[in-house]
């Protein structure tokens, strides 16, 4: 998904933001160090942390709009996405395809 970025912020001179978002600080930790094993030392890319309770995927979806993504993915059930509910306020919010995982 890393080279999806690169090819997104290329089209436009964008720049490569990683928004990882997760309810507990111990979740935000592994996931941060887990990225910045993939990252390396690039200076091209940032990571931007976001802990929020479940159920706010409309303040997630502002965030995603303000960062101007080029593409989200979320985890089918996960925090994002969740297994149950409406999907179209979140996809009405968000400027951005959404590829979903299981």
């Amino acid at each position: 998904m890393l080279t999806t970025a690169e090819r997104v912020a290329a089209l436009d001179s964008g720049s490569i933001v990683l928004l990882l978002v997760a309810t507990r600080e111990d979740q935000l930790a592994q996931m941060e160090g887990e990225a910045r094993l993939v990252v390396g030392g690039r200076e091209d890319v940032r990571i931007a942390l976001a802990e929020i309770d479940r159920g706010e995927a409309a303040v997630m979806a502002e965030t995603l709009r303000r960062l101007r993504g080029g593409f989200v993915i979320g985890q089918y059930g996960g925090l994002l996405v969740p297994d149950e509910g409406d999907l179209r306020p979140l996809l009405a919010a968000l400027e951005c395809p959404l590829l979903l995982v299981r």
